[in-house]
């Protein structure tokens, strides 16, 4: 290719990759970027590689790419339906969860000066925790005597390395 023509979306590289190496085995990413990079002449840089990499997790998500061995795109993956992806269709787009951040329910009352807060402040704590025992109720187990070692006095006259020896 001249570097006047214009080269298709990752997207469309990709999908023209996954047609052409359709197969009983299966493709894998390696093979993807490698038929990528040899049929339109392009360096494999990390910002098309996530593209790709990006691309075929929604084509998984979509139930359009199976994984055939391995584990995300470690493995082998193939086509469901080969014909239905020919023809053009777009994977559906996965659902989008929104969290909706609200304002608390009821004020809190304003802590008088010398007031510390503390996770048993909480309402849903109540003074014991539900299947608890309270902790007067719990007995105490014996206290265990500290085992002594016999331990034998050294002479340190007697000893070979004694630094009070005579000449």
């Amino acid at each position: 290719m001249s570097n006047r023509e214009k080269l298709p979306a990752t997207k469309q590289m990709t999908r023209a990759a996954l047609i052409n190496l359709h197969g009983k085995n299966g493709t894998t990413l390696v093979a993807v970027k490698k038929y990528i990079s040899e049929t339109y002449n392009v360096n494999i840089t990390t910002a098309r590689k996530n593209m790709i990499r990006n691309y075929l997790h929604t084509l998984i998500e979509s139930k359009e790419l199976l994984i055939k061995t391995g584990r995300g795109l470690t493995g082998h993956f193939l086509l469901r339906d080969l014909k239905k992806f020919t023809s053009g269709d777009q994977p559906a787009k996965t659902k989008r969860f929104v969290v909706k951040i609200t304002r608390p329910l009821r004020k809190k009352a304003p802590r008088e000066h010398g007031q510390t807060s503390s996770i048993f402040d909480t309402p849903a704590f109540s003074g014991t925790l539900a299947g608890s025992t309270p902790i007067d109720v719990v007995p105490k187990a014996p206290a265990r005597k500290a085992k002594r070692i016999n331990r034998q006095t050294v002479n340190h006259d007697e000893t070979p390395r004694s630094s009070t020896q005579e000449i």
